[in-house]
């Protein structure tokens, strides 16, 4: 299992009428926290020694350098408007060698067996040399002993079992040819005074709607610099940028259901998000349907038939089933355990041993396209150059062929069938801590029969009929895994996901009458688990496709930069569709919101 270490350093500054400047854009800057990474690192690597273990193989600096806006509002009103400057690092020590080292390995009686472990210090957001270099050997002492130690751990634990020989001869870490990539900053300036005006325009929407008990408007830009050098003579320096803006409301059904609804708008700089024309409609757009749904028939029904995902959903679909788990596109590592551990087992099953063969429909094609940055007008938020350990991608990669998977975005973790690594280990954007993990990056989705969506949904019907069924499924939209800072979470929703082969709750879902075609919204409606053998009877998707810039969840407050160009709809043969069973339905308000009694 990986060992690092993540420092975080934050100020805060009130620069209300200051333009966003980069984080780190400057020469003198890159100059300074280049010096003093390699410098710490060549010293580390020949001094770092403990009586009786292991030196190391092989150390990492990764330093983000960031700045962020965050702007909140609510009913017209802002809630928050927050500058912060940020420079955090992540340091990763390897000890033993490329065929066998302290990672990849659970010892579950070992207190720091932890792929992040946190350690005393800062990183100053000044160009301080001497500052820079005195947090990382902080860092480095701290995770080189917990290595050496976990790697003694490790040697032991592979002694007291029967290894299988694939697993023997299984390298910890690939090798990976030396880098030096240094890109030009990516630089935006942020009017705060224009976007608050925006956030109060966008939130004052939901004035209109008085029943709809919560609501807030998110506005977020990160602009900084991936900064990366390792004892293999790597040196990369790569921007990182992001605009957001998120809209979300929460209310509760006359049952006190709890009820939500959201959007989401992405790119890499404010110049790439709507016009406020367009954000406002969808913010009236997520209004509307969300009032609506408060006197939405309940669906208690048992439904197991053909189900029909569009628009949001169905890239939803594809980024949370295929790209969202142990059980995907994703290479896992299934780790070395410890004795203690004994009774670990992974919770879900990884494709490595389905590689050549099928796991899709015979008609549809996955590939990576890392390196493309613009598709049908629209920049990829995926793009990139090189990734999070200084590996160059190849410009395509298929995963799936006609249905037949064959390979796995990985990183440098060898698995028994992905040896080396495809560079696809990505950083994760956060306004606080640096981190980074194995994720998507432009994602190509296509059928070599795709249909027009009209006929999809006659065919939806159709096959309804068959099943002797007054109506077919409709999902238009899924709660999304990432939520930033908390848009959904901050109104007590969580996104109801349980496993890599569920998917989350269906926040817009119909049922689409047999008879006329006419569409019923209906809430408290559950979606079955997708297994492998439901995504081999995707039954049709359209040929027309659309471009979805997302953050892939890393974990709720958190995202990896993904672009997925996916089908504009897809239908399932059949999937289990029932009532969601709640643990708790919150009560509710004893006076009605202030809006409705005006």
């Amino acid at each position: 299992m990986k060992i690092k270490s993540c420092i975080s350093g934050l100020l805060l500054v009130s620069i209300l009428l200051q333009p966003f400047s980069p984080a780190a854009q400057s020469r003198s800057t890159r100059d300074t926290i280049f010096r003093a990474m390699k410098d710490e690192l060549n010293r580390n690597m020949n001094g770092l020694h403990l009586e009786n273990m292991e030196r190391p193989f092989f150390i990492s600096y990764t330093i983000h350098d960031k700045s962020t806006v965050e702007i909140l509002a609510s009913l017209g009103a802002i809630i928050s408007s927050e500058d912060s400057r940020n420079r955090s690092s992540i340091v990763r020590v390897m000890v033993g060698d490329y065929s066998l080292n302290d990672e990849n390995f659970s010892d579950f009686s070992f207190k720091y067996s932890s792929s992040m472990i946190g350690s005393s210090g800062q990183t100053p957001i000044e160009d301080d040399y001497d500052g820079i270099r005195r947090a990382l050997w902080v860092s480095t002492d701290n995770v080189y002993k917990n290595a050496a130690e976990l790697f003694e751990h490790k040697k032991a634990a592979i002694k007291q079992q029967t290894m299988t020989g694939e697993q023997a001869g299984l390298d910890d870490f690939s090798k990976a040819p030396a880098v030096v990539l240094k890109e030009p900053p990516r630089t935006f300036s942020v009017n705060r005074r224009k976007w608050e005006k925006i956030a109060k325009e966008l939130s004052a929407v939901f004035r209109d709607y008085p029943d709809i008990c919560s609501s807030r408007v998110r506005i977020f830009f990160y602009q900084g610099e991936m900064y990366l050098t390792n004892s293999e003579g790597t040196e990369v320096v790569q921007p990182l940028t992001l605009a957001s803006l998120q809209i979300d409301a929460y209310t509760q059904a006359v049952d006190g259901e709890p009820l939500s609804n959201h959007d989401a708008f992405f790119g890499f700089d404010p110049d790439e998000l709507p016009s406020v024309g367009i954000m406002k409609r969808a913010a009236k757009d997520v209004a509307e349907k969300l009032d609506v749904l408060r006197s939405a028939p309940v669906f208690n029904e048992s439904y197991f038939g053909p189900v029909m995902f569009e628009e949001q959903a169905a890239a939803e679909f594809f980024s949370q089933r295929l790209f969202g788990g142990n059980n995907g596109l994703l290479a896992f590592r299934q780790p070395v355990v410890n004795n203690a551990g004994a009774g670990y087992r992974p919770s879900d099953e990884t494709l490595d041993d389905r590689i050549d063969r099928r796991i899709l429909s015979r008609d549809i094609t996955v590939q990576a396209l890392p390196v493309l940055k613009r598709y049908m007008d629209v920049n990829l938020l995926g793009s990139y150059q090189v990734d999070a350990e200084g590996v160059i991608p190849p410009a395509v990669i298929t995963l799936v062929e006609n249905g037949i998977l064959k390979t796995l975005l990985n990183n440098r973790i060898p698995t028994p069938k992905v040896r080396t690594s495809n560079a696809h280990e990505r950083p994760v954007l956060s306004g606080y801590r640096t981190s980074q993990t194995l994720g998507p990056s432009v994602i190509s989705i296509e059928s070599s029969e795709g249909k027009t969506r009209e006929v999809l949904k006659r065919e939806l019907l159709k096959r309804a009929t068959e099943e002797g069924m007054d109506y077919g499924i409709l999902v238009r939209k899924l709660h999304p895994t990432f939520v930033g800072s908390g848009p959904l979470s901050w109104m007590g929703l969580s996104s109801g996901r349980r496993g890599s082969s569920t998917l989350t709750r269906p926040l817009l879902i119909y049922k689409v009458y047999v008879e006329d075609g006419r569409e019923e919204p209906v809430r408290s409606a559950r979606l079955g688990e997708v297994s492998l053998s439901t995504l081999r009877h995707i039954a049709a998707v359209t040929k027309r496709r659309f471009v979805y810039n997302t953050l892939a969840s890393a974990n709720r407050r958190s995202g990896i930069p993904a672009s997925f160009i996916v089908p504009e709809a897809l239908m399932l043969e059949e999937i289990e569709v029932k009532n969601e069973k709640r643990g708790y339905t919150p009560k509710l308000p004893v006076v009605p919101p202030p809006l409705a009694v005006k």
